[in-house]
């Protein structure tokens, strides 16, 4: 996987660490990753970006 912020949301989350009682150890977990933790490819965000544009 070319994202690995992404990748590690996703397996914080399959660990059951979600909702709000875990958002703040998620974000610290998360903030020295590279890349978005909501798209799963760069490609994938460019599209959004653009679309909002439009």
């Amino acid at each position: 996987m070319d994202n690995e912020k992404y990748a590690f949301r996703c397996f914080l989350l399959r660990l059951g660490m979600i909702g709000n009682a875990y958002k703040e150890s998620r974000k610290i977990l998360l903030q020295n990753l590279t890349g978005s933790s909501a798209f799963k490819s760069r490609h994938r965000k460019e599209a959004e970006d653009h679309a909002v544009s439009e």
